[in-house]
């Protein structure tokens, strides 16, 4: 008989193992199903959603629509109509008080991330419409980087410190879309007319050398004189360097030679400052390397014309104020230091 009493009471505590098992198992199913609810975004209304949170955070229909300032109708049909979408009920309906349901608050935790992500991104715009500030892309070639963009890049970042400004110095051409560029300083004549363009003029070039070599080899007077200098060449070897000078009298080309060749503006620049020879560079050089003897500009009545440069940018609805008040910046102070491409 004690046998059939304990048999009895190990049968009745599986039972009840069991049943617990079940329940558990069952609650864990509702929860997974209420998550994958909940991430099924593809048919919301945000607003919805949204007026959602409001009523959790408020305690109530009543209290939201309060702050809300709309009938408490609306809001109750609102979150009537979002639970229609989800397929769960999210508010235990009683007079007494105000619940969430399990449904509720799963949907409530995920809800409150993006809500509040989509306010934060709001206010960016907003901001961004009255302050500039946030990353801005800029690609040049060398001679633009080097000579025209340095003193209104640092003083545009003075002005505006919460900007930033990356500037990829490139020879290559560049398309403002495909390479994730805001801003990008083209050479000539565009043929891409999806993008906007605005023109900044000629970046013309002037002859230079320090006051040591000049001393050493007399001052050129004459375009003519060049012929007896030593030259600092540019380019690939092998053809005849001439240099095409325009002046009051109107254009004359010049032969010229030298001992030293180099491949770029910094390279030309050094080999200058360093009493190599005469150096055709753009007259608007940025500041001297106080540790060096300052360039001077000969033949000051000459100029090598240099291409046409367009400030090109994507051809946006909105353009950030951050890209705008830059293209302002580059072109008001191109506008003052390069030549119309009209002179040409």
């Amino acid at each position: 008989m004690f046998g059939e009493r304990a048999q009895s009471r190990s049968n009745d505590e599986l039972l009840e193992m069991e049943r617990m098992e079940s329940a558990l198992d069952c609650a864990h199913r509702r929860r997974r199903s209420c998550r994958a609810k909940d991430v099924d975004t593809e048919h919301l209304d945000f607003n919805r959603v949204a007026m959602f949170v409001r009523i959790a955070n408020a305690g109530g229909v009543t209290a939201a629509a309060e702050q809300l300032k709309r009938p408490k109708s609306s809001v109750s049909r609102g979150l009537s109509q979002l639970e229609a979408e989800l397929g769960v009920e999210l508010v235990v309906r009683s007079s007494r008080r105000f619940r969430l349901t399990e449904a509720g608050q799963v949907f409530l935790r995920t809800a409150s991330k993006g809500i509040a992500a989509l306010d934060e991104a709001r206010e960016e715009i907003r901001i961004d419409k009255t302050t500039p500030h946030g990353l801005v892309r800029v690609a040049a070639p060398a001679n633009v980087a080097t000579a025209l963009l340095p003193p209104v890049l640092t003083t545009f970042v003075r002005n505006y410190p919460k900007v930033k400004i990356e500037l990829s110095v490139t020879g290559r051409q560049v398309d403002p879309v495909r390479d994730g560029f805001d801003l990008v300083v083209a050479a000539g004549k565009l043929t891409d007319s999806s993008s906007k363009v605005r023109s900044l003029g000629t970046l013309d070039a002037g002859v230079y050398a320090t006051a040591t070599y000049l001393r050493e080899y007399d001052t050129p007077r004459r375009p003519g004189d060049l012929v007896d200098h030593d030259c600092i060449l540019r380019g690939p070897s092998g053809k005849k360097d001439r240099w095409r000078l325009t002046g009051p009298s109107g254009t004359v080309v010049v032969p010229v030679d030298g001992h030293l060749r180099v491949d770029d503006l910094l390279g030309a620049m050094a080999a200058a400052a360093a009493h190599g020879g005469l150096a055709l560079l753009p007259l608007h050089l940025p500041a001297s390397d106080p540790k060096q003897e300052a360039l001077e500009r000969v033949l000051p009545d000459y100029v090598v014309r240099g291409e046409t440069m367009q400030l090109v940018y994507p051809a946006l609805r909105h353009t950030p104020l951050r890209v705008t008040k830059l293209i302002e910046a580059i072109v008001a102070h191109a506008q003052g230091n390069c030549p119309s491409s009209t002179r040409r």
